[in-house]
């Protein structure tokens, strides 16, 4: 599992294995990991709600862009992805993002 950060400190990326998933943190307070498209649900959550918690948006790996280098592996099939699918994904990337206890 490797993370690597881009040009911004609040954004990166995390390889859980069989995808490249983005991710976004905005806001100040105890950690709640949001799982969806890491780019367009920043856009739906309030400014008030960023003053109380810190989000962490990240991808789920079907929505992955595959025109983005954070796409999913060509070779993972999407009928693999389960329920546990995205619970190991969602552990992969609170483990490799530090953050102990999350929402």
């Amino acid at each position: 599992m490797t993370t690597q950060n881009t040009a911004r400190d609040d954004a990166g990326i995390v390889d859980v294995g069989g995808a490249r998933l983005r991710y976004r943190v905005e806001g100040h307070g105890p950690p709640c990991l949001v799982a969806g498209i890491s780019v367009r649900n920043p856009r739906v959550f309030s400014p008030q709600l960023r003053r109380h918690l810190r989000l962490i948006f990240a991808d789920l790996r079907h929505l992955a862009d595959p025109r983005h280098l954070a796409s999913a592996d060509p070779s993972f099939s999407p009928d693999r992805i389960s329920a546990q699918t995205y619970a190991d994904d969602a552990e992969r990337v609170r483990q490799a993002l530090g953050l102990g206890d999350v929402s």
